[in-house]
């Protein structure tokens, strides 16, 4: 069974996801953070420019670490998406292409001076970060 696995002791997960929805020309990104019980921090939707669905996942990873880097906690952070491409470019083990390159920039300083762990996870892990997404796909939120 695939399920959010919990982050230890005084660790927050941010999951991320970015939606694409083809036949509305509509994009959405969405997140969620979590602390290690379980409980909300703080959840996102927010619908965008119509764009690819590799440039939507990354830019929900970076509206989620600019807001982390913006609480001036001091708390471990992991951040989870179930896009491998993006964690891959975000881990610096594939070369973005260069429409990408600037955003994965900005989200790999955030990576590096916080010391964020970024990892892969099943889309079913995900899932409320998926609906997030689909959400503001919609402009609900």
């Amino acid at each position: 069974m695939i399920y959010w696995d919990r982050p230890e002791g005084e660790t927050w997960k941010l999951n991320t996801y970015g939606s694409t929805m083809e036949g509305s020309r509509s994009s959405g990104i969405g997140g969620i953070v979590r602390k290690g019980n379980g409980r909300i921090v703080m959840a996102f939707a927010k619908h965008i420019q119509f764009s690819t669905n590799n440039s939507c996942e990354l830019q929900a990873a970076l509206y989620g670490l600019q807001w982390y880097n913006e609480q001036q906690q001091q708390l471990h952070l992991i951040l989870e998406m179930d896009s491998l491409v993006i964690v891959n470019m975000l881990k610096g083990q594939t070369k973005p292409p260069w429409r990408l390159r600037k955003t994965i920039e900005a989200a790999q300083r955030i990576v590096h001076h916080r010391q964020i762990e970024v990892k892969h996870c099943f889309r079913k892990a995900n899932a409320i970060a998926n609906s997030r997404a689909k959400k503001g796909c919609y402009g609900h939120y």
